[in-house]
């Protein structure tokens, strides 16, 4: 034991005498533990994942909380608060007008995600076009005094922005309606949006409804000219689920037409997800107790009354999956912690109490290509050992690394299991799955 304590600081030593190109310390080590600082407090406005800050910006200026608003902005000592307040009102005017991405598809991870063309401290969120051009909205990852790290609309995305604001024109059927229906706001849209929201309602109604009996007509007619019987029962179950689905999708076609903001169409978007996914379930309930019930007859008729009963209680099963499989997507779609709502019903995985560590220890320089160094992985190594972490993942190989391979021994002593990744192209593996001890996959 007090060799290994010796091999260890040996180790520590050499990480420590590498030139200063190291951009980050090691991690302390047990014996020489740092204070810990105090947490940051949590950023009230929601910037510590880019999501957070493309939902908070559009917030907090669909609310007329401009000054809360500029919060999302980078700060420049050449912008005047005034100015800020004229930004918040163009860009949230490109965005509702020309923003061309998916909110739900921006990371909630704290970090952000590797993009190509991208530093690690920045992110895509979409892009805004106008005519002919267009503009990539880019958050920017920087330090908060109070907050710690959170994402902000770079100062290059909105110098950007302004110079394509007037590019932008106002929606032509607001300069033909009545004034009151323009300028009286509820709940961030104007009420001529509302009326026009409700209106489409029967509208999308009706024409799903004329969809079916049409379906219906064209279906008697083939079935009368092949000289075949139909089934009315199942078109009869399936008319209230496929009723819905159409008119969802119908009414979601007429809303394109609309212009609704941005913010209202990622939440209106949610409700249609919602819908369709109501629809969806509701109709697989109809399309199983439809097959279990011709099912059950074929095996009764056969004389197989106990094959029947069987069925019944695998229909009745099949269904309970069917509507909790569905209720767990609405839930994902309105944003509810999926771990949070299947450990509630008993439903975990198969390591509930385990922690992650996420270590970065290369970086990309292209989409094909992750360059790694020896101080960078020794680095994360080094920390995964002092925190006592039970399986090491090393997914990389490369040319055998001295410094490594001693940092892999030490893991080894300590009874830590160290997995790597098999090159199939090297002899034996490459290094480290080649390295006695470790587990090669």
């Amino acid at each position: 034991m007090f060799a290994s304590k010796i091999s260890r600081w040996m180790i520590l030593f050499l990480l420590l005498a590498v030139p200063a190109m190291a951009q980050e310390p090691l991690a302390p080590t047990t014996e020489q533990a740092k204070p810990v600082e105090p947490a940051k407090p949590a950023d009230p406005l929601g910037r510590t994942t880019p999501r957070g800050t493309m939902l908070g910006f559009l917030q907090a200026a669909q609310s007329a909380q401009p000054d809360s608003a500029a919060q999302y902005f980078q700060l420049s000592r050449g912008r005047r608060p005034a100015d800020d307040l004229k930004i918040v009102h163009e860009l949230k005017s490109l965005m509702d007008r020309a923003y061309v991405g998916n909110i739900n598809r921006i990371t909630d991870l704290p970090d952000g995600t590797p993009q190509e063309g991208m530093t690690s401290a920045q992110e895509r969120v979409g892009k805004v076009e106008v005519n002919d051009d267009s503009v990539d909205l880019i958050l920017t990852r920087v330090t908060d005094p109070v907050y710690g790290p959170i994402w902000v609309f770079s100062n290059e995305t909105v110098a950007h922005l302004q110079e394509l604001y007037g590019q932008i024109e106002v929606q032509q059927v607001e300069t033909k309606l009545p004034q009151i229906l323009v300028r009286n706001i509820f709940l961030g849209l104007p009420l001529w949006q509302w009326i026009a929201i409700l209106l489409l309602v029967p509208i999308a109604a009706g024409v799903a409804w004329l969809l079916i009996q049409l379906f219906r007509a064209g279906r008697a007619i083939l079935g009368s000219i092949r000289g075949r019987k139909l089934d009315y029962k199942f078109g009869s179950a399936a008319f209230g689920p496929t009723l819905l689905i159409l008119a969802t999708l119908m009414h979601a076609v007429g809303l394109r037409f609309i212009g609704l903001p941005l913010l209202a169409r990622h939440y209106y978007g949610q409700v249609v997800l919602v819908l369709l996914l109501i629809g969806l379930t509701w109709l697989a309930v109809r399309i199983i107790e439809w097959l279990g019930q011709r099912l059950r007859q074929r095996a009764i008729s056969a004389g197989r009354a106990g094959v029947g009963s069987l069925m019944l209680l695998g229909q009745r099963m099949l269904k309970v999956l069917v509507i909790f499989a569905g209720i767990i997507l609405m839930l994902d779609t309105v944003g509810f912690n999926l771990t949070t709502v299947l450990a509630g019903v008993g439903i975990v995985g198969i390591a509930p109490d385990a922690h992650l560590f996420a270590l970065r220890a290369c970086w990309e320089v292209s989409a094909q290509q992750t360059l790694c160094n020896s101080l960078s992985l020794a680095k994360a190594l080094n920390f995964a050992i002092e925190h006592h972490a039970e399986i090491i993942n090393m997914s990389l190989s490369g040319p055998i690394d001295p410094l490594l391979a001693r940092l892999i021994d030490v893991a080894l002593s300590h009874r830590q299991q160290v997995v790597a990744a098999v090159d199939a192209r090297a002899q034996g593996g490459g290094f480290p799955a080649e390295h006695p001890g470790v587990i090669a996959v």
